[in-house]
């Protein structure tokens, strides 16, 4: 029998396997915590689009260029609102109203104000008729950013008199959207040009993307606020 012999690992070639070991024992997990995929909020996110929910049109709303809305609530009555990318625009501000209950409006007249002190945006009526209704919360508390197009924001009801004439210049489905569409980039527009010789600059104007800030107007000079009267909330004419 040939004779047994003791080796001791540790001092033997064994205490290098045993480093080398640990060595891809501690280096496994460090590769892997590497390259996983880091769970991490987004902590610069890109801006959500005015239009966003806008462009969700219910059939019943019929859209006017002076930037109001109508809603068909059956044929001898409509309700009437202020178009929400005008409500992005100047913020949380109050509405006077110029018009009661049994009041007979032309379309183009004064139904309500809505601004603060010396800024405020005249709302006209986009077609003839009488008032039958206001909206009870808004006189009472501020008309509200973000709330839903088309329901909570409405601001009077009117029973139109001459209904088949003025509703064909109103727009809906696809010709609202693709309006609202261009209305956005002309309000773009009308803030860059009338901003470049203030001292605002385009980033203070325009988000990321090209997207204009929300409330920008809010922050605007009156005589601003006159000129954005006149661009998009007067009634076009008629030839």
């Amino acid at each position: 029998m040939s004779e047994f012999h003791y080796y001791n690992l540790f001092e033997t070639k064994g205490a290098e396997y045993l480093l080398t070991i640990v060595f891809f024992l501690l280096l496994v997990p460090f590769w892997i915590m590497l390259n996983r995929k880091v769970s991490t909020p987004n902590l610069i996110s890109k801006p959500a689009s005015i239009l966003d929910n806008l462009l969700s049109i219910p059939q019943e709303i019929l859209l006017s260029m002076n930037n109001t809305w109508v809603q068909i609530l059956h044929p001898t009555k409509v309700r009437v609102g202020l178009n929400d990318l005008i409500i992005n625009m100047i913020g949380e501000n109050q509405l006077k109203f110029f018009k009661q209950n049994g009041d007979y409006v032309n379309k183009g007249d004064l139904i309500a104000q809505i601004g603060d002190a010396d800024k405020m945006l005249n709302i006209l009526a986009p077609v003839s008729g009488t008032i039958s209704g206001l909206n009870p919360k808004l006189q009472h508390q501020k008309v509200i950013v973000g709330q839903v197009p088309y329901e909570s924001n409405w601001m009077v009801d009117i029973n139109p008199k001459n209904w088949q004439v003025e509703a064909q210049g109103l727009m809906s489905g696809e010709t609202a959207k693709n309006w609202l569409s261009l209305e956005l980039g002309r309000m773009r527009d009308f803030f860059v040009g009338r901003l470049a010789i203030t001292a605002y600059n385009q980033h203070i104007i325009l988000q990321d993307g090209g997207e204009i800030n929300p409330e920008l107007l809010h922050e605007m000079p009156a005589p601003i606020w006159n000129d954005f009267q006149q661009a998009f909330l007067s009634m076009p004419s008629e030839n």
